[in-house]
Order: structure tokens, then C-alpha cells, then sequence
């Protein structure tokens, strides 16, 4: 991994070979399982999916609720993974989504059952993974008696990025994804299925029955993988949930990396605690304060003016101590400097960001009609 020939190597499988890697022990085993407990705890509260219907919810917010077990989890990544996330996705790329999956078991399904609701499952994550139900629904319009009114089971009339606008294109710069597993990630737990490959064409597959769901089971393979592993791929590899027939809930951490331009999904500027802390590996990267290009100084004491965008200064102690008495008040700790992998200073939400892709792209279609 310290090799710049490993790095390329990494490089050239995730983009032109299977599309996925498995890195193990990069978190420890100690940390992996305290983030499954707090997990555990925390979708106590939460409601259940609805789509795709397999006894799962997913938890947001992880860096408000999660503690130092959370931060460790990205401190740790970045130190060991992050030469890989840049050498796809270029400088400065960044965590733009972090989210926890658990997976409760679900052992009443027959065969059939299992395999309609992983099929109507199947997608990919580019650029991220609601992008294509959305267009599919202005293209086919809601679908009655599926799940949730999403379009499923059309063969291959649903929606397709035009050519130059595909993963991996000019126009479309790639995203990774990070899977950081928590407990025995395995075929019975459901541990996720990929098609390797599949992101080399650049196509986002329909889900439901039909020619993309016969040609992901021919070739799908399930990632089987320890606590304290990591699974990163290409966001537009294929996949799909699973169904956990095993006797306790599956509990792994998600992430989405993208370009240093792309905006994020989740504002974790405003859910950022005084525990995190910036990794060390990528202090050194940065010229001080004041050099050309007015680098971010993520490790500068409180009371410094830290450059963090081209023509945005922030007087971290002044700001801090205004925040400080209303964010204890509510969280039980003062707010905190950001470090480079989380997004900052953000506030979209995602259908902010689908209603605008989605007017440029009908745009394009009309036009090439």
C-alpha cells in the first residue's frame, strides 16, 4: 500500500478490473465492534426501510451520534486508504456520505421471495444510488404495486446516462464507496452481492426481474469479509442487498468519496464534534498558513485563521466560542474544527441536487430529440 506501483495496481483493478477491493484489518477489531453496539442503540429508534423489504434501516448522522469510535473509524481510513481514494478519484477528493447500515435477520422468506426483493434491490451507486429510480420515474413514470412507486421490472426501457456523461467518462468523474464491517459479513449474514466488472460499462443496471437481474446472477459474487475490514468500490459496480438468514443483525458503516468539486449528500460540517480529529498522514500535505494557494491548516491551535477555501478565511476561536454555549447545550460537547475528509461547510440536501441534474439531463434529451 506505501508503494506508489501498489497504489496503481489498486488503481487499475478498481477502475478496468473487478471494480471492488477488500482491505483487511484497517480498523481494529475493538473499534469496529464498539461502532455495532452504538449502532445497535441508536436504530433502536429509528423505522424500517421500505424498499428494498429486507428488515433493514439505515442510520444517518453518524459523526453526531457516534463518538470517538465513528471518528477513529475515518482517521484510521484515511491514513491507510486515502492514497487509493485520491489516486481514483484525483486531489482533494472527499467523504461525501457516511451512513450505518443493520441488516436484521429475516428467516420466514422462501427462495422466491428472496431472490424478487434482492432483485428489486440491484443498482449502483453513481452517482449516488437513488440518481437513477429518480430519472427512471420521469422516463416510465411511478409504477403501481411496486414498492414505494419505484420502477422496477421494465427490461431495459429505463433511463441510461447519455454517452460522454457515463461513469467514468469526461463529464462523469467516478465515485468510490466504503463498506467498514462491524461483525462476520458472510452469505448468510447477507453480506452484498457485486457483479465484477459490471462498471466498466458504464451502464446503470434496471432493477426487477429481467435481462440485467439474469446477467447479474450469472456472474454476482458475495464479498465475505472480518470486523475491521473494509470493502471499496467503484460507485458504478452493480450490487445488490442481501437477505440476513443469519440469528443476529448484520451492522456495517457506508461511505461515498467524490471529487474535490462534487457537492455532498450530508452537511457533516453542522454534525462534527470536538473529538474529531483530523488524520496525521494528511497534515503534512498542507504549506503553511499564508503560502500560495491558501492551503487548509486543519492542525492550526484554535486560535489561529485557518484558510479552508480559496478567499474564505475562518477565525476558528471567535466563531467556535458564539457556537459553542448552543451546541453543548444540545450535544453535550462543543463544536469543532472540520478535517478534510468530511464535507465542508455544505448544507444540500440530495433532492436538492436530483431536481437539478434532472432539468439538465431532460434538457439534453430533448435536445438530442
Amino acid at each position: 500500500m506505501n508503494s506508489s506501483s501498489n497504489v496503481e495496481q489498486l488503481k487499475q483493478e478498481l477502475l478496468y478490473g473487478k471494480g471492488y477491493v477488500v482491505f483487511r484489518n484497517v480498523i481494529p477489531a475493538s473499534t469496529a465492534l464498539t461502532c455495532r453496539y452504538k449502532a445497535l442503540k441508536k436504530a433502536n429508534d429509528e423505522a424500517w426501510d421500505g424498499w428494498p423489504g429486507v428488515r433493514s434501516k439505515r442510520i444517518r448522522d453518524n459523526l453526531e451520534w457516534g463518538g470517538e469510535a465513528y471518528a477513529d473509524v475515518l482517521n484510521k481510513t484515511c491514513a491507510t486508504l486515502m492514497p487509493v481514494v485520491e489516486a481514483v478519484l484525483g486531489p482533494s477528493s472527499w467523504l461525501t456520505s457516511f451512513q450505518t447500515l443493520v441488516l436484521y435477520p429475516y428467516n420466514q422468506l422462501s427462495a422466491e421471495e428472496e431472490d424478487c426483493l434482492c432483485s428489486g434491490g440491484l443498482h449502483n451507486d453513481f452517482p449516488y444510488g437513488e440518481f437513477k429510480e429518480v430519472m427512471d420515474k420521469e422516463v416510465l413514470g411511478p409504477v403501481a404495486g411496486n414498492v414505494e412507486g419505484r420502477p422496477m421490472g421494465h427490461g431495459n426501457a429505463g433511463w441510461q446516462f447519455p454517452e460522454g456523461f457515463k461513469p467514468g467518462q469526461r463529464a462523469a468523474p467516478h465515485t468510490l464507496q466504503t463498506i467498514w464491517i462491524t461483525d462476520e459479513f458472510t452469505r448468510k449474514r447477507g453480506a452484498t452481492r457485486l457483479l465484477p466488472g459490471s462498471q466498466v460499462a458504464g451502464l446503470v443496471p434496471n432493477s426487477g426481474a429481467g435481462p440485467d437481474w439474469d446477467q447479474f446472477t450469472k456472474g454476482a459474487v458475495t464479498v465475505e469479509a472480518s470486523p475491521g475490514d473494509v470493502l471499496m468500490y467503484v460507485g458504478a459496480v452493480w450490487h445488490t442487498i442481501s437477505v440476513n438468514r443469519g440469528l443476529s443483525p448484520r451492522v456495517a458503516l457506508l461511505g461515498q468519496w467524490s471529487t474535490h468539486h462534487a457537492a455532498p449528500l450530508e452537511a457533516h460540517a453542522w454534525m462534527t464534534s470536538l473529538w474529531v480529529r483530523p488524520p496525521s498522514a494528511r497534515a503534512v500535505e498542507h504549506a503553511p498558513r499564508g503560502s500560495p494557494g491558501g492551503a487548509r491548516m486543519d492542525d492550526e491551535p484554535l486560535g489561529k485563521t485557518a484558510t479552508r477555501c480559496p478567499g474564505e478565511a475562518v477565525p476558528v476561536l471567535e466563531k467556535a466560542a458564539r457556537a459553542d454555549g448552543a451546541w453543548k447545550a444540545s450535544h453535550g460537547m462543543p463544536r469543532a474544527r472540520l478535517p478534510q475528509w468530511i464535507s465542508l461547510g455544505h448544507a444540500h440536501h440530495y433532492t436538492h441536487i436530483v431536481s437539478g441534474v434532472i432539468e439538465i439531463w431532460l434538457a439534453q434529451l430533448g435536445g438530442q430529440g
